[in-house]
């Protein structure tokens, strides 16, 4: 849509108080401390007001953080920010953290730009993305792997999270096939041996190898471990089924800046009590870094057996299941003991894989927004207990629809597809 230059600032005033997302970048400095900035994002310290992704009542205890893409203290050049107050058709997503394959600014609410892009100053690819985007070329990837224990009282993972978009609608079915993704393996898990790997590779091995040395069932098993769908039971592309149908959240009720969005979905995975897994949170741009996607999370622990995993909106089933992993998937809350996640085993000493796997170690100062690698000791502590996140409904918002008008949206225009930058 197109509105007015005044009356964009005048929305941008209100967003607050109408839309509510809010972003914020880490307050550790990204350029001398690195490891403390990338593991404020899971544990804290969180900016006042703000929470971190792993809170301490989540009942799930960190072990290292590493974050790979771009860290620094500024919205208009980091890739990964704290969330809250993200209001999306009339619910409310727990406070967490933002991911973008753009500038994290350029999702603040309200949507009064075509078409957002804010590249960053440097750029990285992702295999994982790429297990989702068919084997395309990825950019601007942002990605987050936390090892963490559950705690004695956990059998369960909860994640809240919305996907939205500037490719739909124009881009649906086109190559820009923008990816979101998050894996869950145990920390102990190997993958098949081949290819590069004359040894079945450890986790972090496999997952740090390019999408083009993978053999077929290396995909096969990262695929599998993929445990975030869209209502339609598919992983979140652009291209998936879900941008495809009617069902997309449109502005304003995205709560963002971008065109199109899931609404709030709960992933619910099982663990087991006690147990150490590891989570990869991937977004990237597919075939070019034109148009941004982002995604708002927040996760707890939960002391709720389930039996499979599920995706569902605002915390129900979905209809036919979403899982993907073991087919076709029923409710949540199925009581029972808790299976593994993966194959497990134990990781080869060294690895066979890139340099960069493994888990711990040191990296050196980062100028601000540039292409960061960071790794992040927490510690092995265990938490017990869990805490249950709470959607709730929306007020009212009186008079809103009155302002738009005023403000004359009546001077909107059909987006073409020449605006591709």
């Amino acid at each position: 849509m197109k509105i007015s230059p005044s009356a964009a600032a005048l929305l941008a005033c209100l967003a607050p108080f109408c839309w509510g997302l809010d972003l914020l970048p880490t307050q550790v400095d990204t350029s001398s401390d690195p490891q403390g900035a990338a593991l404020s994002y899971v544990i804290g310290p969180a900016p006042a007001g703000y929470t971190p992704l792993f809170p301490a009542s989540s009942g799930l205890s960190v072990r290292n953080v590493k974050f790979e893409g771009n860290l620094s203290n500024d919205l208009a050049s980091c890739g990964i920010a704290f969330q809250r107050n993200l209001l999306v058709a009339g619910q409310t997503l727990a406070p967490g953290i933002y991911l973008g394959s753009g500038a994290s600014q350029g999702a603040l609410p309200p949507d009064v730009n075509t078409a957002t892009t804010a590249m960053f100053p440097s750029e990285r690819a992702d295999p994982l993305a790429e297990i989702l985007n068919g084997g395309n070329f990825s950019y601007s990837a942002q990605r987050l792997v936390i090892e963490f224990d559950a705690s004695l009282l956990t059998e369960s993972m909860r994640l809240h999270w919305a996907f939205g978009s500037e490719e739909y609608p124009e881009y649906v079915g086109s190559s820009y096939n923008d990816v979101f993704g998050c894996w869950l393996f145990e920390a102990g898990a190997v993958g098949p041996a081949g290819g590069v790997f004359p040894n079945a590779p450890g986790i972090r091995d496999l997952c740090d190898t390019p999408y083009w040395q993978l053999t077929q069932a290396q995909q096969s098993f990262l695929a599998a471990h993929q445990i975030a769908f869209d209502s339609q039971g598919s992983p979140i592309t652009i291209n998936g089924p879900f941008f495809s149908a009617g069902q997309v959240v449109l502005p304003p009720s995205t709560g963002s800046e971008f065109d199109g969005s899931t609404d709030i979905l709960e992933t619910v995975a099982p663990v087991q009590p006690g147990g150490t897994y590891l989570l990869y949170l991937v977004i990237a741009d597919t075939d070019d870094t034109n148009l941004d996607s982002g995604v708002c999370i927040s996760i707890e622990g939960s002391q709720v057996p389930v039996s499979e995993i599920s995706t569902g909106v605002g915390g129900g089933p979905l209809p036919g299941g979403g899982s993907g992993n073991t087919g076709n998937t029923g409710n949540t809350g199925n009581t029972g003991n808790t299976g593994n996640a993966g194959n497990t085993g134990t990781t080869p000493p060294g690895g066979n894989g890139p340099a960069n796997s493994g888990s711990g170690g040191s990296t050196s100062g980062t100028p601000v927004g540039s292409n960061t690698s960071t790794t992040s000791n927490a510690g092995s502590g265990s938490s017990s207990g869990s805490c249950q996140l709470q959607i709730r409904t929306a007020p009212a918002l009186p008079g809103l629809l009155a302002i738009l008008v005023l403000l004359g949206l009546s001077s909107w225009r059909p987006r073409g597809t020449d605006e591709r930058l």
